[in-house]
This record gives structure tokens, sequence and C-alpha cells, in this order.
């Protein structure tokens, strides 16, 4: 009887020992499985031997383009800085002349209504050395106006 109790826990143990070997072999798969799909896709040009080394030639072509590309863009920018100056400049003598312009007009305005006096002072207040040729040819003729 002895020897049926033994092979009774011989067959436990082995029994036991199966089910956990088969236990660590599901575990060990569904973990293998988990892991793969939580990694991330790696290329196949990447992985093969040569190909960190192209894709660092590749992305050095690429950085060497966009590096090209901004000193354009900056010699570009340069360009329009210095244009948007001018214009700047133009625009601030433009608004200059149309200012002696408007003052010339309305002293015609005032010889025109007979407002003789208001046209002596405003000719006054004008300095004939700031006037374009055309504003001073127009601005003896409002003297020789006033003066009649």
């Amino acid at each position: 009887m002895a020897k049926k109790a033994e092979n009774k826990s011989l067959f436990l143990y082995t029994a036991l020992i199966f089910i956990v070997a088969i236990l660590i072999i599901l575990l060990a798969f569904f973990g293998q499985s988990n892991m793969q799909s939580q990694q991330p896709e790696v290329s196949p040009s990447v992985s093969a031997g040569g190909g960190i080394t192209e894709s660092a030639a590749r992305l050095s072509e690429e950085n060497r383009v966009l590096l090209e590309q901004v000193r354009a863009y900056e010699q570009e920018n340069t360009a329009l800085e210095q244009e948007n100056q001018e214009l700047e400049t133009a625009n601030t003598a433009a608004q200059q002349l149309n200012a002696i312009n408007e003052k010339l007009i309305s002293i015609y305005m005032s010889i025109y209504n007979e407002d003789y006096d208001a046209a002596n002072q405003a000719l006054a207040e004008i300095a004939p050395e700031t006037l374009t040729p055309a504003q001073k040819e127009f601005y003896d003729i409002l003297l020789i106006k006033t003066k009649n």
C-alpha cells in the first residue's frame, strides 16, 4: 500500500509540474505577443546593415538643402528690409510734398475768396527754399496775386 501512496504523490507532483510548465509557456507566449505589439515599427532600410548610414547621409543632404534655403531667405529678407526703408523714405517725402501742396491750395482758395490777409500770412509761413521747382513757380504766382 505504501507503493500506491508513493505513486499517487509522484503522480500529483508530475501533474503539478506539467501544469506549471504549461502556464509558464502560455505566459511567455502572450508576454512576447504583447511586447511585439508595443514595439515601434522599424523600417526595413534602417534595420539593414547600411540603412543607418544611408539615413544619416539622406538627412545630412536634406539639412544642407534647408541651410541653403535659410541663407537665400535671409538674403531676400535683407533686400526686402532695405526696399522697405527706401519706400518709407519716399513715402515721408511724398507726405511732405503733399502737405506743402495742400497749403498752397488753401492759400489759392483764400485769394479766390479775396481774403488777402490770411493768404499773406500763410505765404509767410512757407519757406521758399524747401519747395520743388513747380511749387516755387506756383508760390511766386500766389505772391504776385496777393500783392495786387
